[in-house]
């Protein structure tokens, strides 16, 4: 399925006639999606209660588009909820699975979660640079990197890291890679950098 030029989502193979409309409902336009598209932009720019308000009122608009709990979810995360985001994400339909707001916001919540369980940024930076074989150490680096949106150095430690060693968390480096393509929308010039760096590094 393509939206203004662009790859929006895609299926393989075929499917019943009410999986194919419930693919395509995930992307018809609805009267509550300019007051999420609103919304989503203030989240980004760091300003939740606005973003809060807007979606209450999209809710009110139109009960039915399970994407206002997508955005609710984001909220949460954004607070540092990441407990009340993914209960909201375990309760969503099963047609917004391969939603791609959905996996980067559910990469994000992988990140957080790193870095709840990780030592603090300074002693991770001295232990690499000791060891610079230290996995654990790169891995959790990366995601700092991710939480703070600096997600270039994020993408460069994942992509030494697998070079390095791909037996680490089954592979972590590559997919951890993939979780940040994801993030940022699958496109532009860092995606395809460094698409093209784990390709080349792979074969």
């Amino acid at each position: 399925l393509f939206k203004d030029g662009s790859l929006v989502d895609q299926f393989m193979g075929a499917l019943p006639e009410s999986e194919i409309c419930a693919f395509l409902e995930r992307h018809l336009p609805r009267e509550s999606d300019g007051l999420l598209e609103q919304a989503r932009n203030l989240l980004d720019t760091g300003n939740p209660d606005a973003a809060a308000g807007l979606i209450d009122q999209a809710r009110t608009e139109d009960p039915e588009n399970a994407r206002i709990r997508i955005l609710e979810a984001g909220i949460k995360a954004a607070a540092g909820d990441t407990a009340g985001a993914q209960d909201i994400l375990d309760g969503l339909p099963r047609e917004l699975d391969d939603d791609p707001e959905l996996a980067a916001l559910r990469g994000r919540l992988r990140f957080a979660d790193i870095v709840a369980g990780a030592a603090a940024e300074p002693e991770l930076v001295s232990r690499l640079d000791a060891k610079p074989a230290d996995s654990e150490a790169r891995y959790q680096l990366a995601a700092y990197g991710v939480i703070r949106g600096d997600y270039e150095y994020a993408l460069g430690q994942l992509l030494e890291l697998m070079k390095r060693d791909r037996n680490y968390e089954e592979d972590a480096g590559r997919k951890g890679m993939l979780m940040v393509f994801e993030l940022l929308g699958g496109e532009g010039d860092l995606v395809s950098r460094y698409r093209s760096l784990m390709l080349n590094a792979l074969y």
